[in-house]
């Protein structure tokens, strides 16, 4: 079936759900009739690259919008409302603002690359969010031969960190309370340390997955409150961006050898000290 079919089934079956809930004929038909529908011919250029490009508001797509729709764009209209609906709506609610949003996926793809470095053609240098799309356009390069599994596997990992990430997010509807909550609070809201949030990213993983017991949070995170406060007050950078996403591996590799994860984090903080 033809994409324009699919799209008419779409629209039907909406129409036929919104009389049913109660709308008027003339309702629709008034919103209907400011519906502005454009064609665009395309040759030898990419539908995608002509879409990143348009907004109904007029305005840029943010970056969040561009790899959202990037991720989405091999699947069906189904499976893209069905993705949106279960895996990134939830993804954005987590956050105040799109420029959260940004923030959590560029320190996403920190910890998915393990590096601030990068060299993929157009691009070399540093990560960072004003270049975010395209790194991660060159880490999913292969969407159109994943299966629909595979490509919800993404989503539901993006997801996953999202609600890790909610951990390290205050407001003044949300509060510290516990001992964990309060260190976080003093590690992103007094101390600035938001670059803590990608390697923390990934100890949070690890307990989540059974390999660290949660009882060693509370003390990982007053070593990295220390180290935080130890750093600022002698001039040292600590846990910029970069430290935080070279110290993943090595943290990793210590994990998987067997060592106790807060001698694993000391060995870390002690090579940075010496290295940055």
């Amino acid at each position: 079936r033809s994409t324009i079919y699919i799209n008419y089934l779409y629209f039907r079956s909406a129409l036929n759900q919104m009389l049913a809930e109660g709308y008027e004929d003339i309702e629709i038909f008034n919103a209907l009739n400011k519906l502005q529908i454009v064609k665009l011919q395309t040759e030898e250029e990419n539908p995608q690259i002509v879409f990143e490009g348009l907004n109904s508001k007029g305005q840029a797509l943010t970056k969040a919008d561009l790899i959202r729709n990037y991720i989405l764009m091999p699947l069906t209209p189904d499976m893209q409302a069905e993705m949106y609906r279960k895996y990134w709506l939830p993804m954005e609610a987590v956050f105040q603002s799109s420029d959260e949003v940004e923030l959590f996926l560029f320190h996403y793809m920190l910890l998915k690359k393990k590096s601030m470095q990068i060299n993929i053609p157009g691009i070399r240098g540093r990560i960072s969010i004003n270049n975010l799309y395209p790194i991660f356009k060159s880490e999913y390069s292969n969407l159109k031969d994943l299966s629909n599994e595979e490509i919800e596997d993404i989503f539901i990992e993006i997801k996953k960190c999202a609600l890790i990430y909610r951990n390290f997010i205050f407001t003044e509807k949300v509060m510290p309370t516990s001992h964990n909550e309060k260190q976080l609070y003093v590690l992103f809201n007094i101390l600035k340390k938001k670059e803590t949030a990608i390697f923390l990213m990934r100890i949070y993983k690890y307990i989540d997955e059974g390999k660290i017991e949660s009882d060693f949070l509370a003390e990982m995170l007053d070593i990295l409150v220390t180290f935080s406060f130890r750093s600022y007050i002698c001039g040292h950078m600590g846990f910029n961006a970069q430290f935080s996403a070279l110290s993943i591996p090595k943290f990793e590799k210590l994990i998987e050898s067997g060592k106790n994860p807060i001698d694993a984090l000391y060995e870390i903080l002690l090579s940075g000290t010496r290295t940055q």
